[in-house]
């Protein structure tokens, strides 16, 4: 199954039901760009298991918090280098300006989505890409253009036979837009679907039989 990109904390969340299912997910885990320093989260080697992250300049972490949303049900872990700052040469490009220390916050499945983030990068995974890229104009035709998005009955029979219809229309659209560009050439391909059936009308009328 083909699922639209997410961002970092929805991306977690999504990794985690997957390792439970057979789905199989194949969008690509956006990278985290939030933070104000040159060095990012992908740059910190981070142990949510034993609540350790080593810093880019090669530094454990001096302390890890919990940080529990109960009304979200959101895991967080907070990870901090408080000493270690003071003389680091690459405090000027890490650490803010307004803090004392770098501070980084990840959530519960910070390491499967980072193990995403590093799949992207492979050629396999890559391969995989385009196959969905190329079924995501199919989607955003039939949602947009034919109501793909929402279901007017109630059931899994009726919503599959409505989804049914709209694709069965969608390729009689298509297959009629073809052969109005068979019929008055490549300038077709910019005229809106209702032009090309007026064309096809009046170029191929039918004949009556008695």
């Amino acid at each position: 199954m083909s699922m639209g990109p997410t961002s970092p904390p929805i991306g977690s969340i999504k990794l985690r039901r997957k390792a439970g299912s057979s789905w199989d997910r194949r969008s690509p885990a956006l990278i985290g760009l939030n933070s104000k320093s040159a060095y990012h989260i992908e740059a910190f080697d981070i142990n949510i298991a034993k609540r350790m992250a080593r810093c880019p300049g090669g530094y454990g972490s001096t302390q890890c918090s919990r940080l529990e949303q109960q009304k979200r049900n959101k895991v967080n872990n907070r990870f901090e280098w408080s000493y270690h700052c003071r003389n680091c040469p690459l405090r000027s490009e890490c650490v803010p300006a307004k803090q004392s220390h770098r501070t980084i916050v990840v959530g519960q499945h910070h390491e499967l989505l980072q193990q995403r983030r590093r799949d992207r990068q492979t050629q396999t995974f890559k391969e995989r890409m385009h196959q969905r890229s190329a079924i995501e104009g199919t989607i955003s035709e039939l949602t947009r253009a034919h109501g793909l998005r929402t279901s007017r009955y109630r059931g899994f029979a009726k919503v599959e036979l409505q989804n049914l219809f709209i694709a069965t229309a969608c390729n009689v659209k298509r297959w009629l837009r073809r052969l109005a560009q068979a019929q008055i050439g490549s300038k077709s391909r910019s005229l809106p679907f209702r032009k090309p059936m007026l064309w096809i009308s009046r170029l191929a009328p039918p004949r009556l039989t008695r």
